[in-house]
């Protein structure tokens, strides 16, 4: 135990031995933790009073801190985390802990910041577990409210679990009075801005945009302030989908401002079971391989890249009118579900003319927004009072003017903090986005640095930027340009269509990329580096699967390049973006 009673060592309750902090923020520490008494790893959130409230604020902090725990403990659901204890604060201790599962692997905003936008399909099957979550906790009456990848942890297997209930709000507990609106501005149903109560509809529409962004790879409304934000969230319409029925059906009906006419759960559910059924096996576990049987280097790659899943081919608009009906019973083939669509007006499609508004109502809109518009500065400030941070990543990396900042990337194997405590918790910014955007074959790649043998993602080759070839940048699927400040370590560099990346320390022979060129010539990729002076070891790392060799001589680089690309698919130019990963 040790001796700092606010640091790792401590006992909890007698029982919860704290070790290593999994994420921290302004309002809390999550811990991982044992259980001494079962034997059990648990993950610990403390949390503790923020400095200056008053006694009834205390208070009232206090009270949020049993409810978070005792709505989230009524869920039995294998889509929500677990609770399994409350410790209460003392006179001794002014921290309350709530105990719960722990989840090991990263949340949903750690793999799109790796792979910018995921298949449809792995996010249909994403959907489906979410929203089974989402009916289990409406069903005994409880709103979450703050519904965003960053509170979507992804296990072994692409199960899902959904964490922080920190602010959830029990639709029957009237002891406690609303202190405002509370959420994350770019998920937030535009209902709440007007002054709606949370309801199982707002969740609806949290869950369309946390969609829309794992599949576009782009929250749907954000703009570069909350103001513009809320603005688009209440006025502007959804972007184009370029993912197929059933998810952008379901996404659409998701995203609809009128909760008359939003897709209900039955709705969405209808669409999505079938669906689902067929992807709800994990992936086995990949067998070794004898390219690799006499490798000392261990296979890395990204947090859950699914080796088995099936390669996503770039998404056409869908052909049919946006204006159709879904089937309540999807018919089965084989594994597949096919749903049917039927021309006529969906119940939440768009109105063709919007009608006109009443008088004053503009004058009420600007009224709210600009009411919305202080809550949500002062939600900012912690005016509030959340249980936890509410300044997440969420809000700093939307929108495809975001600008990639560092080299850290969300490493293999790692434990995320479970919940949205503060920035401090989640990983690094990787450096750039991940999808398949239009390339020409033998075009230059150019280089992302990293530190220590570390690869860190890169998109697309492009013409150097203004300046010279000194600034390594690249180029997304969406054309916009994101430059990463120059690293003097490792090279690493991007095989076209994101599929293999060769990293290469600064004593490279120029000999061996040459031969490496020559190796991955008959392939649809084509590496051409400015560093030709740089050389072994070189790490080849293909869907998930990394070799090490000292030289682009060595034989098990011909059979890498053999089994992981060369059945790779190269998109057409002008393709649009996937992101995701195949095998």
């Amino acid at each position: 135990m040790g001796t700092d009673s606010q640091g790792a060592g401590r006992l909890v309750a007698g029982r919860y031995r704290l070790a290593g902090v999994l994420g921290q923020g302004g309002m809390g520490v999550v811990w991982r933790a044992t259980d001494e008494l079962i034997g059990r790893a648990a993950a610990v959130k403390e949390l503790r009073t923020p400095p200056g409230l008053s006694a009834e604020e205390r208070s009232k902090f206090g009270e949020r801190a049993l409810r978070e725990a005792r709505t989230a403990g009524r869920l039995n659901h294998p889509g929500v985390v677990a609770i399994y204890d409350l410790v209460p604060a003392t006179p001794e201790d002014d921290a309350a802990y709530i105990v719960m599962e722990l989840l090991e692997g990263p949340s949903l905003a750690e793999l799109l910041e790796w792979y910018r936008a995921l298949p449809q399909e792995r996010v249909v099957h994403i959907a489906g577990q979410l929203l089974a979550a989402l009916d289990a906790a409406h069903s005994i009456g409880l709103v979450h409210r703050d519904i965003k990848p960053s509170n979507v942890m992804v296990l072994p297997g692409d199960h899902v679990k959904l964490v922080d209930f920190g602010i959830a709000h029990a639709v029957d507990d009237t002891r406690l009075t609303r202190d405002g609106v509370v959420g994350s501005t770019g998920y937030m149903a535009p209902e709440l801005f007007q002054g709606a109560d949370p309801s199982p509809a707002t969740d609806l529409w949290s869950l369309g945009a946390t969609l829309f962004h794992a599949v576009e790879g782009r929250d749907p409304f954000a703009r570069q302030t909350p103001a513009a934000t809320l603005q688009a969230i209440l006025n502007d319409d959804l972007p184009p989908l370029n993912c197929q029925p059933p998810l952008s059906t379901l996404i659409t009906g998701l995203l609809t401002r009128a909760t008359t006419d939003r897709m209900t759960s039955e709705q969405a559910g209808a669409l999505l079971p079938s669906t689902t059924a067929a992807t709800t096996t994990p992936p086995a576990a990949e067998p070794p391989r004898p390219d690799q049987a006499t490798s000392d280097s261990p296979t890395t790659a990204p947090p859950h890249m699914a080796p088995h899943m099936p390669p996503h081919t770039p998404s056409a608009p869908p052909a049919h009118s946006p204006q159709a009906t879904f089937a309540s019973h999807p018919t089965v083939i084989g594994q597949h579900a096919q749903v049917h669509y039927s021309p006529g007006p969906m119940p939440y499609a768009p109105p063709a003319h919007p009608p006109a508004p009443a008088p004053g109502a503009k004058r009420e809109t600007a009224m709210w927004i600009a009411l919305a518009a202080v809550m949500v500065i002062l939600l900012g400030s912690g005016a509030f009072f959340l249980l936890r941070d509410d300044s997440s990543k969420d809000e700093s990396s939307k929108g495809a003017d975001s600008q990639a900042q560092g080299e850290k990337t969300a490493q293999p194997g790692k434990t995320t903090p479970q919940g949205d405590l503060g920035d401090s918790g989640g990983s690094g910014d990787s450096g750039g986005s991940r999808g398949s955007g239009g390339l020409v074959t033998g075009e230059k790649t150019w280089p992302n640095l990293s530190r220590n043998h570390v690869t860190t993602t890169i998109n697309y080759p492009m013409t150097p930027p203004a300046g010279g070839n000194h600034d390594p940048a690249w180029q997304n699927c969406n054309g916009d340009v994101y430059d990463s400040q120059i690293r003097d370590e490792n090279a690493v560099h991007a095989l076209e269509h994101g599929a293999v990346w060769v990293t290469y320390n600064d004593k490279a022979a120029g000999a061996d990329v040459t031969a490496l060129e020559a190796k991955v010539a008959k392939t649809p990729y084509t590496l051409m580096s400015p560093y030709k002076d740089q050389s072994s070891p070189i790490t080849l790392t293909a869907w998930g699967h990394q070799l090490d060799v000292q030289n682009a001589s060595d034989a098990r680089v011909s059979a890498f390049l053999d089994k992981y690309v060369q059945g790779a698919q190269t998109p057409e130019p002008g393709a649009s973006c996937t992101g995701g990963v195949s095998s």
